[in-house]
């Protein structure tokens, strides 16, 4: 159920794993 939300919501990757949100949060911006 988590890896749905990550993949979905990177921004909850942070929340999840802080190491991924700096990949994903680069991409994103914020």
């Amino acid at each position: 159920m988590v890896s749905v939300g990550t993949f979905t919501c990177p921004r909850l990757r942070g929340e999840v794993d802080p190491e991924r949100s700096e990949g994903a949060g680069e991409g994103l911006g914020d």
